[in-house]
């Protein structure tokens, strides 16, 4: 507790990586893993598009942007650059 500051709401991420990937292949991607869908998986394409739109459009301090249509391994290289780079391990 002594390590909190005085104000603990106030405490936000050095870094948060935002995954943008198209919604038909995130869709591909589950299909292929045999993932079953749940409830927000079987919402309406409108209601993906505004959930969607909304994490395009975020912008604050330490959010990061990751095309995440790329393979899964440059992905992961690109957020464990980012890691580093907000760690200073770059």
């Amino acid at each position: 507790v002594a390590l909190l500051p005085p104000d603990p709401v106030s405490v936000a991420p050095d870094l948060t990586l935002v995954l943008d990937v198209a919604p038909g292949q995130g869709r591909a991607r589950q299909e292929a893993a045999g993932k079953a869908t749940d409830r927000l998986d079987d919402e309406d394409p409108a209601f993906h598009a505004r959930v969607g739109g909304a994490y395009l459009a975020a912008e604050a301090r330490g959010v990061r942007h990751l095309d995440a249509n790329r393979p899964p391994a440059e992905v992961a290289n690109d957020a464990w650059d980012a890691i580093r780079q907000v760690g200073g391990f770059a």
